[in-house]
């Protein structure tokens, strides 16, 4: 099921049952001197609600999945939508069946929260030997974020445990939420924010209700493409870690592990035909680098790598 974070949305001001001036400020848009049209926007604050305007007989709201309330956790899917545009209420009415048929969306903050098995900071780690992914810039928070940008993209990955408990912005909805609920979500959000980039995600037309119907799953895709190529090298290292040469040996002992099967007797045939004389040295190697793969099997970054990408896959 397709979920988001926050959701920008325009259609026909016909949308709007009741409405009081009092909670909006009037503009007036100037060309060429004239007064051409005016602009209505929401000037109160209301949780959830990121901006609201009226001009041209349309409706444009902003707003996220917060006001939903105590529902929060469950972000805004086909499921809650109606429940969240009922929420907009102070000073504004909306006809949610309206806005949701017939609404065009224009940004959208697609979502998983992946409650995952490990502290979130070992997946965080790991993301970060994407940063050589070319097709990407990285910006990090030690333990708290990545991000995945360029010029028409940006995907963030963060531990929302501590995203809510750290800010300040946060403290309304955490009179609604229990943030234990949060402390093994690992959150992926991936902004789209132009007609072509929706259309492409989800293979549908712009519209709300298409785009909460949809099949399509954007934040898996996307994930593919940050992943690929895999740095296996780096993968297996901390910088600092080693030294490089030992990197080197390590790499090439485990490639040609890799082709004997990493079958030990299989090795001692291979060595046997290049070596003369003892090959103690290169089995005692062998054989403590298969423990060590066999040891890391669980904890290596390919394994969390896995398991994000498995549970993006749902």
């Amino acid at each position: 099921m397709v979920r988001l974070d926050t959701v920008k949305v325009k259609c026909s001001s016909d949308a709007i049952k009741e409405l009081d001036e009092v909670y909006f400020k009037k503009e007036l848009i100037v060309e060429g001197g004239r007064v051409e049209r005016e602009r209505w926007k929401y000037s109160k604050p209301q949780l959830g609600l990121v901006g609201l305007q009226v001009e041209d007989s349309k409706l444009i709201v902003e707003f996220s999945s917060k006001i939903l309330k105590e529902k929060y956790g469950e972000l805004l899917n086909l499921n809650t939508i109606e429940e969240a545009l009922s929420n907009i209420n102070e000073g504004i009415q909306l006809d949610p069946a309206m806005v949701i048929e017939e609404g065009v969306v224009l940004k959208a903050d697609v979502t998983n929260d992946l409650h995952v098995e490990k502290p979130v900071p070992h997946y965080l780690r790991s993301l970060f030997f994407f940063n050589h992914n070319n097709r990407f810039q990285t910006y990090t928070k030690q333990d708290e974020s990545i991000s995945f940008y360029n010029k028409s993209r940006r995907i963030q990955f963060y531990w929302k445990y501590l995203e809510l408990t750290n800010q300040r912005k946060n403290q309304d909805i955490l009179k609604y939420i229990n943030t234990r609920r949060f402390t093994d979500v690992l959150r992926m959000e991936n902004r789209l924010a132009s007609f072509k980039l929706l259309r492409d995600s989800f293979g549908c037309e712009n519209n709300l209700y298409e785009i909460l119907s949809s099949e399509a799953n954007p934040n898996h895709h996307i994930f593919k493409r940050i992943r690929m190529p895999e740095p296996q090298i780096l993968l297996d290292y901390e910088p600092g870690e080693v030294k490089f040469s030992k990197i080197v040996q390590r790499e090439g002992y485990k490639e040609i592990l890799r082709q004997c099967s990493n079958d030990l007797k299989i090795f001692r045939k291979l060595v046997a035909q290049y070596v003369k004389g003892d090959l103690t040295h290169y089995l005692r190697i062998a054989k403590r680098i298969l423990a060590e793969m066999e040891e890391r099997k669980d904890s290596t970054r390919f394994s969390l790598l896995d398991e994000v990408e498995t549970k993006l896959a749902g």
